[in-house]
């Protein structure tokens, strides 16, 4: 999947990308749970921005052990703190 989204030895296509990120996250894949999230927390090649399904991405990988899913997560979680006014 990073091939295809950062477009490295192959072209780029998010489409390809978010499908093998799938496919790869749903059987437990660490990292690609980590860059699902990402690509649906940044709305990134088109996909729609998403930040439930991010979330949720980046739980399963935090709950892993995966320190940038956790970094990940923390963030949403202080960004929608400061939205609503809560600290």
């Amino acid at each position: 999947g990073l091939l295809h989204q950062k477009g490295d030895e192959v072209e780029q296509d998010y489409i390809k990308a978010r499908d093998l990120y799938i496919k790869a996250a749903t059987q437990g894949t660490v990292d690609a749970q980590y860059s699902l999230g990402s690509m649906y927390h940044q709305g990134e090649g088109g996909m729609k921005q998403d930040k439930i399904k991010a979330r949720e991405w980046y739980l399963q990988a935090a709950t892993k052990g995966h320190t940038r899913a956790q970094h990940a997560l923390a963030r949403m979680m202080v960004d929608e703190a400061q939205e609503t006014g809560e600290h």
